[in-house]
């Protein structure tokens, strides 16, 4: 009887393992395979930014190339390192740092950052901000607008800094002038694209909208496989069941 019961045990222990290895291997594989196809490659060519602008454009909001913002993913750190996963929340987190197109699919990410780093510090020292210096293209496809010249720019809440390439909401203040309120709203619901693109990608994977129990070392492959997976369904029309949206907006009420 005890023979049979520890037979039990290192088999569902095997099965555990195995179905564990092969999610990392599948994983490893979207990302490879589909990466090229479905994430867009820095630097961009001028009709692809084109395209991009063109998506903001239709929002309301001009010369954009797309909406940033930082998303914590729960995860289970080990002990010597939990202190800088734990988040302003009050738990343990990865940050999915990403820019998203007007019509919620990801242009860039970066899957990584323990939850106790910020989004602007993540963005400054991060490829997307070395490209966006680096590249005279966003400069060249500048735009007058009211006399003055308007670059290529990324649309960021107020926890970003403010330079020549990231555009955020003036700050509050009482009594703020009509002009101002009118600039905040429109950034505002263009910029909700990204906050959408979570939303979706938390419901689709409902490992990554209720936490990530994997191997620190593994989480990073299936944030980003997620990620390419949300795109390639987004290109093939795929619907979204809306009880899945709606558990994720119980859950993160709940949070």
């Amino acid at each position: 009887m005890f023979w049979e019961v520890d037979c039990q045990v290192n088999s569902d222990a095997f099965f555990k393992i195995t179905v564990c290895s092969i999610l990392i291997e599948f994983c490893h594989e979207v990302w490879r395979c589909l990466w090229p196809l479905y994430l867009k490659k820095f630097p961009m060519n001028e009709f692809q930014v084109r395209e991009y602008i063109n998506g903001f454009e239709s929002l309301g909001f001009p010369q954009v190339l797309g909406a940033i913002d930082g998303c914590h993913i729960e995860v289970r750190p080990a002990a010597e390192d939990a202190v800088d996963y734990y988040n302003y929340k009050g738990w343990y987190s990865t940050v999915l740092l990403a820019l998203v197109d007007a019509r919620c699919r990801f242009i860039y990410i970066n899957v990584g950052s323990p939850g106790r780093c910020n989004d602007s510090s993540i963005f400054e020292s991060s490829s997307l901000k070395s490209q966006l210096a680096q590249s005279s293209l966003f400069k060249n496809m500048s735009r007058q607008i009211s006399s003055i010249n308007i670059p290529v720019v990324l649309l960021g809440d107020s926890a970003f800094k403010l330079d020549e390439h990231l555009m955020k909401p003036y700050p509050f203040c009482v009594n703020q002038p009509s002009d101002k309120k009118k600039f905040n709203y429109v950034l505002s619901k263009c910029r909700r694209v990204v906050e959408n693109a979570f939303g979706l990608l938390k419901a689709r994977f409902r490992r990554v909208g209720k936490g990530l129990d994997n191997h620190m070392v593994n989480t990073r492959a299936v944030i980003k496989a997620c990620c390419i997976l949300h795109n390639l369904l987004y290109e093939e029309n795929d619907e979204i069941n809306e009880k899945w949206i709606a558990a994720q907006q119980i859950e993160n009420e709940t949070r």
